[in-house]
C-alpha cells in the first residue's frame, strides 16, 4: 500500500468534484441570471417578425423584450380591426416552436382593453393538446369569471388558415358578437358571472350569477348553459332563466321578471326537422315608462319548418285570456288567428299622457279575435274582430263598442266599421293605426258630444272645448277626421264639421250653427256661416296660430251680423270682457276683423294690443256706466302702436255726441277729442249723477238737480291729452255754452248766486237771474283756468277768472258783477254802467271748496 499515492489521488478526485461542483455552480448562477435578464428586441426585429408570422400591419408593440430561454415580455400592444381597437398591457407568452407553425405554451395579460369592454387577469397554458384558460371581463352590463377547456387542434383544424387569418377570424366574431349587444353603463352596479366553457369538439358553456340580491343590477338571478359546435359562438343549444332583467339603455322597455328561455336547434321529432324551437316564459312584465303598471304573464314558443315559422302566444291569468297562432314567412307576417279575453278592471296598468296620469283601460270585457284571411291573394294577414262591453279608455266615460276590420303585413291595423255608444255620444266610424310610425286616423260620424274625449287627445284638444256646454238632449251632430301621431303631437290634425243645437259658449246661449273645426300642427281654426241667436245671426271664424320658434301665439278672427252684447260679454276673454261689462245693450250690428296676441297658453285669453278693427251701430237704447245714450255708431281699430275710438255720432241727453280717443304705445298717451251738441242740461245732469254712483264717486250732491228746468241746453267741447298713468297731467282747452232758466240753481254754477244774494248789497229783484254760461276754459294738470266765462241773464252778468281743481273740488274766482250790465239796448246800457258804481268798484272773489266756499269783496281802486 501507497499512502502517498492514495493521498494524492484522493486528493486529485476531490479537485475535479470540486471544480466540477464550481462548474456546475457557476453554469446555474449563469443560467438563472440569463434567465432573469430581459433583453430589449430592436424595433425593425419587431416589426420583420410581425410581417413574417402575421403578414399584418394592424398589430403594433411597444417595447418588447426577450428572456432566455422562450419567453417574450410585451409591456403593451395595439391591434386595429375596422372599427374595434384592442389594446393589451403586461403580456407574456412561452414559445414552444416558431417553425410548423405559432405555438405558445403559456400566456398572460394583465389588462385587455377593447372599444366597449375589457378583459383581466389573462392567464393560458398549455396542458397536453388542451388549452386551460381563465380570465376576467368587464362589460357595461355584467361581469364575468371565465374558466375553461379549448382543445388546441380542434381550433386549428376548424379555421385551416393562416396565423393571421385566425387571429382576425377570432378577433373580429367575438368582438363584434360582444359590442353590438353589451351596452357600456359603468355607472350601474353589475352583476358577476361565473362562466365556465369547454371547447372540445364542440363545446359547452355553464353559466352563473353571483351576488344575485344586488338591487343596482340589469340582470339578477341568472344561470343557464349553452351548448356550441363551431367557434363562431352560434349556439346548438341555449336554457337560461332570470329572476328580473332590467333595460336601462332602452328608453321604454320594461323590467321582466322571472324569465324562462330555451333554444333548440336541429331538433328532430316525429320524423320531421325543425330548424329550430324557442320557448320564452316569462311571469310577470313591470313598465315604468309611458305605460306603468304590471302586464299578466306571458309564454311564447316559436319553432321553424321548412322556412315558415310557427309562432304562438299565450296569457292565462284574472285580467287575461290570450291564445293566438302567427305564421312567418320570408320574414314577413302571412297569417294571425286567435283568440284574445282581456278583462280590462283587472289590470294594473296606467300610462302618463298629456302631462297628467290615467288608468289604461277599465270595464267589463274587451274580446279581439283574429280570423283566417279567405282569399290568399288577399294582402291581409287577417281578419280582426272587436267587441268591449262597459270599456273605459283614458278614464273617459263607459262604453260599448263593436268593430270589425283587417291587419297587414306590417301589423298595420284597419277598422272599417266601428259603432259606439260611449257616454253621451253615439258614433259610427274608422280607425286605422301604424306602428312605424305610429300615425293614427279616425273618421267619425253621429252625435259626438266633444268632451268625451279630452283624455285620449290632451290639451290642444280640451282646450277647444273647455267654454262650451252642451244640453245632453241635444248632442252636436259632427263629421271629423283626426289624424296624427300618438308620439309627436306637433302631427296631429283635425277637421270637421258640428252641428251645434241649444248650446253656450262661454255663457253665449246660441240656438243653431254649424261649426267648421280644423286643428293643425300649430293652426287651430273655427269657422261659422249661420249662428243663430235670440237677436239675429253673427258669421265669423277664429284662428289661433302657434310660433313653435318662441312659443308665441295670437288671433286671427273675422266677425260680421248681429252681436249680442248683454249675452257675449264673456266670449272675448276677460280684458274685452272688463270694458263690455260697463255696457248695458241688447245687440250690435259688428262688423270686425284683426289678429290679437294671446297670453294665456290654457284658455286662450287675450290681451288689449293687437292688429283689428271694429265698426259698431246700433239704434237701440242702452247704458255705459248707467249713462243712457240712444244708439251709436264709430269704430274702434288698432296697428299695435296705436288705438283709436272714433265715434261721430253717439244718441245722448237729446243730443248729439261726438267722441274720439287715440292711445299711442307704448307711453300709453291719450288724445281725446270730446264734442256734445244741444244735448239736454237736466238728462246730462242726471248722466253725471249716475257715472259718479256707477263708480262710488262723489263730485257733485245728488239732491239738487229737482231745481233744473227740462228744457236746458248745452254745448261742450274738450280737446286734451295725458298719460292714462295721470289724469292730473292732462292738457287741452276747450268751451262751454249753456241755456236754462234754471241755471243759477244748478250746484255746479249756483255757488255764485247764492253766495251773493247773501252778501248785504239790496241788489233788484230778478239780477241774480241766469240762464246763460258761455265761455272758454284751458285744462292744465289738475286744474280747469279760464279768463273770461260770463254767467248772464236777463239784466245781469257775471264775468269770471280763475281755477277749479276738479280733483279736490277747490276754488279760486274772482268774479266781476255788472247788475244791469247786460240790456241789449247800447243806450241803456252804457247808462246803466254809470247807474251800476257796484261793478265799477267792486269785484267778488270766491275761494275754498266748490261745496261751501268763502266770499269776499274787493274794493278796486279808482283810476
Amino acid at each position: 500500500m501507497k499512502p502517498t499515492k492514495a493521498f494524492n489521488l484522493s486528493y486529485s478526485k476531490k479537485n475535479k468534484l470540486i471544480v466540477f461542483l464550481l462548474l456546475t455552480l457557476f453554469l446555474q448562477s449563469f443560467t438563472l441570471f440569463i434567465s432573469t435578464l430581459k433583453i430589449n428586441v430592436p424595433k425593425s426585429i419587431i416589426n420583420y417578425s410581425l410581417n413574417l408570422v402575421l403578414k399584418s400591419k394592424n398589430l403594433n408593440l411597444n417595447k418588447v423584450q426577450y428572456q432566455f430561454p422562450n419567453t417574450i415580455f410585451i409591456n403593451e400592444g395595439t391591434y386595429h380591426h375596422k372599427k374595434e381597437t384592442i389594446i393589451f398591457h403586461d403580456a407574456s407568452f412561452t414559445i414552444n416552436s416558431l417553425f410548423n407553425r405559432l405555438s405558445i405554451d403559456k400566456l398572460t395579460i394583465d389588462k385587455v382593453k377593447f372599444n366597449n369592454f375589457e378583459i383581466n387577469d389573462l392567464n393560458c397554458y398549455r396542458k397536453h393538446n388542451d388549452i386551460i384558460t381563465n380570465f376576467h371581463l368587464s362589460s357595461g352590463l355584467c361581469n364575468f369569471i371565465v374558466s375553461g377547456i379549448v382543445n388546441e387542434y380542434d381550433i386549428l383544424d376548424h379555421f385551416s388558415k393562416s396565423s393571421n387569418q385566425l387571429l382576425q377570424s377570432s378577433l373580429s366574431g367575438f368582438i363584434e358578437k360582444i359590442s353590438n349587444n353589451i351596452p357600456i353603463n359603468f355607472n350601474r352596479l353589475k352583476p358577476t358571472i361565473l362562466a365556465t366553457i369547454l371547447l372540445k369538439i364542440g363545446g359547452q358553456i355553464n353559466f352563473k350569477q353571483l351576488r344575485k340580491d344586488s338591487t343596482g343590477n340589469n340582470i339578477n338571478g341568472l344561470s343557464g348553459y349553452g351548448k356550441f359546435n363551431d367557434f363562431n359562438l352560434n349556439f346548438a343549444e341555449l336554457n337560461f332563466k332570470t329572476e328580473s332583467i332590467k333595460f336601462p339603455h332602452y328608453k321604454g322597455l320594461p323590467e321582466i321578471q322571472d324569465l324562462k328561455f330555451s333554444y333548440l336547434k336541429n331538433f328532430i321529432q316525429y320524423q320531421s326537422k325543425l330548424s329550430d324551437i324557442i320557448k320564452i316564459d316569462i311571469q310577470k312584465i313591470i313598465s315604468t315608462s309611458k305605460f306603468y303598471g304590471t302586464i299578466p304573464n306571458l309564454s311564447f314558443n316559436s319553432f321553424s319548418n321548412s322556412g315558415i315559422r310557427h309562432c304562438n302566444l299565450f296569457s292565462n291569468s284574472n285580467s287575461t285570456k290570450i291564445s293566438n297562432h302567427i305564421v312567418i314567412q320570408n320574414n314577413k307576417i302571412t297569417e294571425i288567428t286567435g283568440k284574445n279575453l282581456i278583462i280590462p278592471k283587472f289590470l294594473n296598468l296606467k300610462i302618463n299622457a298629456h302631462n297628467s296620469e290615467y288608468n289604461f283601460a277599465n270595464g267589463d270585457s274587451f274580446n279581439i279575435n283574429f280570423f283566417n284571411k279567405v282569399d290568399n291573394s288577399s294582402p291581409h294577414v287577417s281578419y280582426i274582430k272587436l267587441k268591449a262591453i262597459n270599456l273605459s279608455i283614458l278614464e273617459s266615460p263607459s262604453g260599448d263598442y263593436n268593430a270589425t276590420g283587417y291587419i297587414n303585413q306590417d301589423l298595420s291595423l284597419n277598422l272599417n266599421n266601428i259603432d259606439c255608444i260611449m257616454g253621451d255620444s253615439r258614433v259610427h266610424g274608422t280607425y286605422s293605426q301604424d306602428w312605424n310610425p305610429y300615425n293614427y286616423e279616425f273618421i267619425l260620424n253621429g252625435d259626438l258630444m266633444p268632451t268625451n274625449i279630452n283624455n285620449w287627445f290632451g290639451n290642444w284638444w280640451s282646450r277647444i272645448w273647455h267654454d262650451f256646454k252642451f244640453n245632453k238632449n241635444n248632442i252636436p251632430h259632427g263629421d271629423f277626421v283626426i289624424s296624427g301621431n300618438w308620439k309627436q303631437n306637433s302631427e296631429n290634425i283635425t277637421v270637421g264639421i258640428i252641428n251645434g243645437i241649444n248650446f253656450h259658449y262661454k255663457g253665449f246661449f246660441i240656438d243653431n250653427t254649424d261649426v267648421l273645426l280644423s286643428v293643425g300642427n300649430n293652426t287651430t281654426s273655427l269657422d261659422t256661416y249661420n249662428l243663430d241667436h235670440s237677436s239675429g245671426r253673427l258669421s265669423g271664424a277664429i284662428s289661433i296660430h302657434e310660433n313653435s320658434e318662441d312659443d308665441s301665439k295670437y288671433l286671427d278672427y273675422f266677425l260680421k251680423g248681429t252681436l249680442p252684447l248683454n249675452d257675449c260679454k264673456l266670449a272675448f276673454g276677460p280684458t274685452i270682457e272688463s270694458y263690455l261689462n260697463d255696457f248695458n245693450l241688447s245687440a250690435v250690428s259688428i262688423n270686425s276683423n284683426g289678429n290679437i296676441p294671446i297670453i294665456d297658453n290654457d284658455y286662450n285669453a287675450t290681451q288689449t294690443g293687437g292688429n283689428f278693427k271694429i265698426d259698431l251701430f246700433t239704434e237701440q237704447n242702452g247704458t255705459w256706466n248707467d249713462v243712457k245714450f240712444t244708439g251709436f255708431k264709430g269704430q274702434i281699430s288698432s296697428d299695435f302702436n296705436k288705438t283709436k275710438l272714433k265715434f261721430p255720432s253717439i244718441g245722448f241727453s237729446d243730443g248729439v255726441l261726438s267722441f274720439n280717443l287715440s292711445i299711442n304705445k307704448p307711453e300709453n298717451l291719450i288724445s281725446v277729442n270730446f264734442e256734445l251738441i244741444k244735448a239736454n242740461i237736466m238728462k246730462v245732469y242726471t248722466s253725471f249723477l249716475n257715472f259718479q254712483n256707477a263708480n262710488n264717486l262723489e263730485i257733485i250732491n245728488a239732491n239738487d238737480f229737482n231745481f233744473i228746468s227740462e228744457k236746458g241746453v248745452i254745448d261742450f267741447q274738450l280737446n286734451a291729452s295725458g298719460y292714462s298713468s295721470d289724469f292730473t297731467g292732462y292738457k287741452g282747452t276747450g268751451k262751454i255754452t249753456a241755456y236754462d232758466k234754471e241755471l243759477s240753481k244748478l250746484q255746479l254754477l249756483g255757488f255764485l248766486s247764492k253766495g251773493l244774494s247773501e252778501i248785504p248789497i239790496p241788489f233788484p229783484t230778478g239780477t241774480l237771474n241766469f240762464n246763460k254760461i258761455d265761455g272758454l276754459f284751458e285744462l292744465e294738470n289738475d286744474k280747469i283756468q279760464f279768463d273770461k266765462i260770463i254767467l248772464s241773464g236777463l239784466l245781469s252778468k257775471i264775468e269770471n277768472r280763475g281755477t277749479f281743481n276738479f280733483i279736490n273740488g277747490e276754488l279760486n274766482i274772482i268774479s266781476k258783477i255788472q247788475l244791469i250790465g247786460n240790456l241789449p239796448i247800447p243806450l241803456i246800457k252804457q247808462l246803466a254802467q254809470f247807474a251800476d258804481p257796484f261793478s265799477s268798484l267792486a269785484e267778488i272773489k270766491i275761494t275754498g271748496p266748490w261745496m261751501n266756499p268763502e266770499w269776499k269783496i274787493l274794493i278796486r281802486q279808482l283810476e
